[in-house]
């Protein structure tokens, strides 16, 4: 490349670029293959995988493979799925926060489909991120001013009504759960007294 044509550079480039892109496909498929025909096998399929991952040079891209290769729920869709090893491994990483039938009402409805972009999912998930975090503090909110009332309201109970309340509710849940309940339970009631003190 003694001559500095910035055109035959970039044709120069584009063309090992392809020749990496071929290859990947390649190695994707192979990895689909192997992974399918192990499936059944776990010890022979950590073997196959620890061998292939033992190798430096495609350690990284080869991790990604195995993770969408080994998703069944997400490899029941492929047909209508981009078919890039990174836009699937996005596919996936969508499939575990929407959940499956979530997931699949997208692919039904057009919004998942073959055309799609790394970059179109990755808008795609923090949309529904988004969405998910708005819910979520509402629910917290809702729980919170439900406890609230709840409290508020158990201060007209009789002792013996609220020992009543108190021993159902132990019965109902479980050590764990009762453990957290009584835990925030007297930090509300702390934040309180904190609160009437000031």
């Amino acid at each position: 490349m003694n001559d500095l044509s910035v055109k035959k550079m970039v044709a120069a480039t584009k063309r090992s670029a392809n020749g990496v892109v071929r290859n990947q496909v390649k190695l994707f498929a192979k990895v689909k293959e192997c992974v399918d025909l192990l499936r059944d096998d776990e010890t022979k399929l950590k073997e196959y995988k620890r061998g292939v991952l033992s190798h430096d040079a495609c350690r990284s891209a080869v991790f990604v493979m195995f993770k969408v290769a080994l998703a069944t729920d997400l490899r029941k869709f492929e047909n209508n799925l981009p078919q890039s090893y990174q836009t699937l491994y996005e596919c996936l990483k969508l499939l575990k926060e929407v959940e499956l039938d979530k997931f699949s009402e997208l692919v039904n409805d057009g919004t998942l489909h073959k055309k799609l972009s790394k970059s179109d999912l990755k808008k795609l998930r923090d949309q529904f991120k988004s969405e998910v975090s708005t819910v979520e503090s509402k629910e917290d909110t809702k729980v919170s001013n439900t406890l609230e009332q709840f409290l508020e309201d158990s201060k007209s109970l009789t002792e013996r009504e609220k020992l009543t309340f108190a021993e159902k509710l132990g019965e109902s849940l479980g050590a764990n759960a009762l453990e957290d309940l009584v835990s925030y339970f007297n930090e509300v009631l702390e934040h309180r007294n904190c609160s009437t003190e000031v």
